[in-house]
């Protein structure tokens, strides 16, 4: 196995960090979640409310609502969004950007896993 040297590692590191980049996945890109509770319906509001933000600046992206499908019948729906910082955007000024979301459900800065 290739990876198991010092130059196959390297070079195992160098194609997965190409991956995550071309895909904007962590850490090559920043990525926050913002989870919802609720249908979908009450996450088209939060959509709305990324939209009049896009409006003011560019310094995200998001994508979703994508409705968490798997989850045990004792919870209720929620959806998750998936919001890009510009790149160089300092951490105060991602919070104090988003800290309005945190109204509308969990916001989840550097999240460790992508699934909910």
């Amino acid at each position: 196995k290739t990876w198991l040297t010092g130059s196959g590692l390297e070079k195992a590191w160098a194609s997965e960090w190409n991956e995550r980049n071309i895909f904007g996945y962590p850490p090559a890109k920043k990525l926050i979640k913002l989870i919802v509770p609720g249908d979908l319906d009450n996450a088209k509001i939060v959509q709305n409310k990324f939209t009049e933000l896009q409006a003011l600046s560019d310094n995200f992206t998001f994508q979703g609502p994508f409705p968490i499908e798997f989850r045990p019948k004792s919870r209720e729906p929620r959806s998750v969004f998936h919001i890009f910082p510009k790149a160089g955007l300092s951490r105060d000024d991602i919070i104090d950007n988003l800290a309005i979301f945190t109204a509308f459900g969990i916001l989840d800065i550097d999240p460790i896993a992508f699934f909910c």
